[in-house]
């Protein structure tokens, strides 16, 4: 993450990333929509969307409500991160060395 993005995150705004606006409002992962993900939709800024998260199996697991069936997974392969998504699969690669006990 840029300093751009995280600023941008921490304005409100999407800047490409998610984490520190899910952290400075609560975010957790135990299932429930009251700790789950309130956002906005990136498309007009104003329709909400919730989504639930879990960990299971050692994999993030991002539900949105109201769309039964649908969900988004984050998981660890190596120095990678994959998401996935409806069909879709991103891998990041880690491209500086970790900080904070980050594994």
């Amino acid at each position: 993450m840029t300093s751009r993005d995280g600023d941008a995150a921490r304005q409100g705004h999407s800047g490409g990333t998610y984490a520190p606006r899910r952290l400075d409002r609560g975010y957790a992962c135990d299932g429930t929509e009251e700790h789950g993900v309130h956002d906005v939709a990136e498309f007009d800024h104003r329709t909400p969307i919730t989504v639930v998260a879990t960990y299971e199996d050692g994999v993030h697991v991002l539900r949105p409500v109201g769309l039964p069936g649908v969900e988004v997974t984050r998981e660890r392969d190596g120095d990678q991160v994959v998401w996935t998504y409806v069909g879709f699969e991103a891998r990041l690669e880690r491209v500086d060395p970790p900080v904070c006990g980050d594994r």
